[in-house]
């Protein structure tokens, strides 16, 4: 059952989870819709209970794709299992933007004072991450992929703005959805504040930390244009070819 949120009947409410939602539906620049069910976005799948599972198998979901850094996915496992046939059964795939074992890129990431900031380290050391993300994407199996890190907001953001903006959906809608896990992810986010224990610094820190602005994405989407020449000019230059792009489009888009 669909609850009236920001995302409408986009918005998924998996048990356990708090930032899952279909971009189905967002509307292309040349007037078509990203396909429902295609792909999914969400916070990590460790806190799914049973019924959650449940959930994400009857609605399709055929491969995840876990972005967290392979340390990090260690510390917060989980399987994926559901009544069903073996065909019905999730491939768990983990496609990390970095990993912790990379000391000079957690070091950039580590000195940017918010996510704007971030982002741009990401694009800018992280293009082996992004571009195994967007093959595995199109190369999965038939049904439906779901796309997840830990908030769901920041490496899964940037992934899901570049696999919009090769469907073909404008700036606008892509900052719009971007937005909107800032409304889901409030009972984490103040679930991480409590647990710095009134510490001042850490509170800033993560204050800053802990946002979907969409001025942030809109923001990042200039810094793309401007520096690469665009998402899907960005994607080029990390090695997509124009078939992978032209598959990953026939994928999302009606």
């Amino acid at each position: 059952m669909q609850s009236k949120t920001p995302a409408g009947d986009r918005f998924l409410a998996w048990d356990g989870c708090y930032n899952v939602r279909d971009l189905g539906g967002l509307a292309t620049a040349d007037g078509r819709r990203m396909r429902p069910g295609a792909l999914v976005r969400s916070d990590s799948l460790c806190r799914l209970t049973a019924a959650g599972q449940a959930a994400l198998v009857a609605y399709g979901v055929r491969t995840v794709i876990d972005l967290r850094a392979r340390e990090e996915a260690a510390r917060a496992s989980y399987a994926l299992t559901a009544e069903g046939t073996p065909e019905s059964q999730p491939l768990y795939r983990n496609v990390p933007i970095f990993d912790e074992a990379d000391a000079e890129t957690i070091a950039a990431l580590d000195a940017q004072p918010g996510i704007f900031g971030i982002n741009k380290v990401l694009f800018e050391r992280c293009g082996p991450g992004f571009a195994a993300a967007l093959r595995t994407i199109g190369d999965a199996p038939a049904g439906g992929v779901l796309v997840h890190c830990y908030h769901g907001k920041d490496r899964t953001g940037l992934v899901v703005a570049l696999t919009l903006a090769v469907a073909g959906v404008p700036p606008e809608p892509i900052v719009a959805d971007y937005g909107l896990s800032d409304h889901y992810l409030q009972p984490i986010y103040a679930e991480q504040l409590a647990a710095c224990d009134g510490n001042a610094v850490a509170v800033a820190r993560l204050k800053a930390l802990l946002t979907s602005y969409p001025a942030t994405m809109r923001d990042t989407l200039t810094y793309l244009d401007i520096t690469f020449g665009g998402p899907e000019a960005y994607l080029r230059g990390i090695g997509l070819t124009p078939e992978e792009l032209a598959a990953l489009r026939r994928r999302m888009v009606a």
